[in-house]
């Protein structure tokens, strides 16, 4: 998570490589099957987006599952 945090605290934010970071360090040796991991990719890629950052962003349409309110972003 250091790695990511350092990320983030660059002047652009190096979204591919906090995908591959995550997706393939972080999830890697736990995810064996290939078809597994695309999904795995598939999936940060909905989600790890620059529009995530954004006050009040939903990671569903339902609202259930978003950043909460009180978690300071900047």
């Amino acid at each position: 998570m250091v790695i990511i945090h350092n990320f983030l605290e660059m002047d652009e934010i190096p979204w591919d490589a906090i995908k591959i970071v995550t997706g393939d360090i972080v999830y890697g040796g736990r995810v064996t099957d290939d078809l597994d991991r695309r999904c795995l990719m598939a999936i940060l890629n909905c989600y790890m987006t620059p529009e995530c950052l954004e006050k009040g962003y939903k990671f569903s349409d339902s609202g259930i599952y978003r950043i909460p309110d009180e978690f300071d972003l900047s």
